[in-house]
């Protein structure tokens, strides 16, 4: 119980909190436009009908030559429009093994995961999804630079919770822990015109940070 009374454990909770409290006002947004961007694709790629019909599976084709890959009409072009929507239009750093193709014009989050890290070939949902998955998503892919035309603003927030999540004691410095929580509230900020739900996150954030001090004072352990 003794790191209840530091203060440099309680920035860290705080803050963890303050990202997951991100992540949540988030929600509406990435779902919706998500969404938007399916449909963008279907819509150029028109063949609503079109079905794959092997089952295409992105574990044949991480790390694999085009001549090893099974040739799919379907699928192959809608590799072609979501690289081109890649920052990385190369393809480098895109984990295939994680997607499952064939399931890419019915199921938006499979699009989505072409843009994410690894870890989420199983994740088919919002609830599945961490804030360091969602950052990467806006960061990778193009569409999201409407909203977020300076890609330093989506590097900050992934810096953030990749300091929290590798701090080895879960602690913060004080200068630290201010810098993250502005961070994180400048990222509310920049996005409240499109994200309704982040409007008023940097009073939440302040109100959690009080309620977090307050009840985990001495006296009530």
């Amino acid at each position: 119980m003794s790191r209840f009374y530091d203060d440099n454990y309680r920035n860290w909770l705080k803050t963890t909190e303050s990202l997951n409290a991100l992540r949540v006002g988030l929600r509406s947004f990435v779902e919706n436009e998500t969404e938007t961007y399916h449909g963008s694709l279907k819509s150029k790629l028109g063949s609503k009908d079109a079905v794959c019909r092997i089952k295409c599976d992105g574990k044949q084709w991480q790390n694999k030559r085009p001549d090893q890959i099974p040739k799919c009409e379907v699928c192959t072009r809608w590799k072609a429009l979501i690289l081109a929507n890649h920052k990385s239009a190369t393809g480098y750093g895109v984990y295939w093994k994680e997607c499952f193709p064939h399931l890419w014009p019915t199921e938006k989050w499979e699009v989505a995961k072409v843009y994410m890290p690894q870890g989420h070939r199983d994740h088919r949902c919002f609830d599945q999804f961490d804030i360091a998955a969602l950052m990467v998503l806006m960061s990778n892919c193009k569409h999201f630079r409407t909203f977020v035309k300076d890609q330093q603003r989506i590097n900050k927030v992934t810096r953030v919770r990749n300091r929290v999540m590798h701090s080895p004691d879960f602690t913060l410095v004080q200068d630290d822990f201010q810098l993250f929580l502005s961070t994180i509230k400048e990222f509310a900020l920049l996005l409240q015109e499109h994200a309704h739900d982040l409007k008023t996150l940097p009073q939440e954030i302040d109100k959690m940070c009080e309620i977090v001090d307050n009840g985990i004072e001495p006296a009530t352990l």
